[in-house]
Parts: structure tokens; sequence; C-alpha cells
């Protein structure tokens, strides 16, 4: 008669966690690619946040990206989800596209808006 074993074998589970923790790690990076953008530089004081933002990236080919995806001036209030929204824009980005957005976010109900500006050390 055969002895049975009442232990559980926690190789095979080792060996997935394993292998999925080096896609993640190949992958991670890949996943977001960061944009380049030349902030305008001026002297002003850190904004404090409450930690709960969104982030509005308007690159100089004059398109919107939340969230990691390109959307229109039109879908802003759709895509808005926090009440405090932060937009980080290219210097070379037209003033009147900016006040677009601005319009877009007021309409959204957004009260509460900051611009990013490249910090002083980074001149």
């Amino acid at each position: 008669m055969r002895k049975r074993f009442h232990d559980i074998n926690i190789t095979p589970f080792v060996d997935v966690v394993l292998v999925l923790l080096i896609i993640f790690m190949i992958t991670a990076p890949v996943m977001f690619h960061g944009i380049e953008l030349q902030l305008p530089d001026v002297k002003a004081k850190e904004i404090k946040s409450s930690g709960r933002y969104e982030l509005i990236i308007i690159p100089k080919n004059g398109k919107i990206i939340i969230d990691g995806k390109e959307i229109t001036v039109e879908e802003i209030p759709e895509r808005i989800s926090e009440k405090e929204v932060y937009i980080k824009a290219e210097v070379n980005v037209s003033y009147g596209f900016v006040m677009k957005v601005l319009e877009k976010l007021r309409e959204a109900g957004i009260e509460n808006v900051g611009l990013i500006t490249a910090p002083p050390e980074l001149k």
C-alpha cells in the first residue's frame, strides 16, 4: 500500500508567479511612453494638491492626452472624473487652444484648474 501525501505542492504555483513577474517587468516600461514636453519657465510657488486630480497633457501637435489616450476638445467633459485638474501644455501651444480646453473644463463644472510649468532648477 502506498503512503499518501497530505501536503500541497506549491512548486507549480511559484513557477507561474515567477513567469508572470518576469512578463510584467518586461512589459511595464513599454506600456506608457513618456511625452517629452518643453514647459514654460516661470517663477511660481508650488501648488499644494489634494492628491486626487486629473492631468491633461497638451503637446505642441495640438492633441489632448488624458490617461495616456488622445481625445478631442469635445470629449473633455465626458473623460474628466476628478474635480481638480492640472494642465501640462507645451510652451508653443497656442493660447487660444488652451482657452478652449479651459472652457470645456468649466462646462464640466471643474473649478480647480492648475497650470504646470517647469521647475526653476531645470532651467
